[in-house]
């Protein structure tokens, strides 16, 4: 399916902007949009799946969105933590 696919290069993408610290904008809200949409098909993909009485080919596309929802939440803590950093970095040092 093309949505694995999709969503792999939506992770990828994501990644590669969090590590050069960027974690909001235009971009960031498009990928989490499109990622919600392309989850939303896969779980349509689910029901599909147990409609036709194929439990097998149902659990294996859940267990796949249980990884990459993993995936994305360990994504989720690194952008805390960068943007954590960077209000670190901004605040002005106090003066003595």
């Amino acid at each position: 399916m093309v949505e694995w696919l999709l969503i792999l290069l939506s992770i990828e993408v994501g990644i590669r902007l969090q590590d050069r610290s960027i974690t909001r904008g235009m971009l960031i809200k498009g990928l989490t949009w499109a990622k919600i949409m392309l989850y939303t098909l896969l779980c349509g993909a689910i029901f599909y799946w147990l409609y036709r009485g194929h439990f097998m080919f149902a659990w294996d596309e859940f267990v796949w969105i249980a990884g990459f929802v993993a995936i994305e939440s360990n994504m989720a803590i690194w952008r805390q933590e960068i943007n954590k950093a960077d209000e670190v970095n901004a605040a002005p040092a106090d003066p003595i």
